[in-house]
């Protein structure tokens, strides 16, 4: 009983934290609007300015175009926390996976981007929504492989992100392009997971019903996610 309060409580908290954070965006996002207003509004002043009554007409206006570049930049960043915090309305919901999956590299690019490291995705053709799960749960646990794979010691330039549909459940590969063995591997190639942080990935995925895989090969280290198919 005591297992199934904590599990209620864990779900309310995460729903509160989510409505905060989506609350909190639309405001943001309102701030950002009345700056870009404004900042439209500059930009018709200096366009009507003459360079000889003001010197500094020129250098005012690349800072007007250069704010109005960053406010682009943060409404995006806000449409990103914003989806991110209502993935989080819900305990499990039909969501397509390909979103998932950008949302969490979107999300992810700057943690990469500060290691040097490229993140690329590769979605599917088509929708992928024969999953039934958390979308929450799961880009916590596709962040914390990308976060993994970024704190290995082997040197790499780029990890990839890519999906597919099987018969009896949905992969998600997370691969990077390291050739230098971990010393954490096994003769078979095979991470172990006494590490806390594929420890808790491991614990993740087992509460949703699927498993984490790693392997090493001569081509780079890989993380494969099996989720399972909503059922019928």
């Amino acid at each position: 009983m005591k297992r199934a309060d904590d599990q209620l409580l864990k779900i309310k908290e995460i729903a509160f934290i989510g409505k905060v954070t989506a609350s909190l965006s639309h405001d943001i996002k309102n701030i950002l609007a009345i700056i870009n207003e404004s900042s439209g509004l500059a930009g018709d002043l200096l366009t009507k300015g003459d360079q000889k009554e003001n010197p500094h007409l020129s250098r005012l206006t690349q800072i007007n175009i250069s704010m109005q570049e960053q406010v682009k930049r943060g409404v995006e960043i806000v449409k990103r926390l914003n989806r991110f915090a209502h993935s989080m309305d819900e305990e499990a919901s039909d969501s397509d996976l390909n979103d998932i999956i950008l949302l969490t590299a979107d999300i992810a690019k700057r943690l990469a981007r500060l290691k040097g490291v490229g993140l690329e995705t590769i979605p599917t053709d088509n929708p992928i929504i024969d999953i039934r799960n958390d979308p929450f749960k799961i880009e916590q646990i596709l962040f914390g492989c990308i976060e993994y794979l970024l704190d290995l010691p082997a040197k790499k330039s780029l990890i990839t992100i890519t999906v597919k549909q099987n018969k009896d459940d949905t992969s998600i590969i997370i691969s990077d392009d390291s050739s230098k063995v971990s010393p954490s591997c096994g003769d078979n190639g095979i991470e172990k997971t006494s590490d806390l942080q594929m420890t808790f990935l491991n614990i993740l995925m087992d509460e949703i019903g699927g498993s984490v895989n790693f392997i090493k090969s001569q081509s780079g280290n890989t993380i494969t996610l099996s989720l399972p198919l909503k059922p019928p």
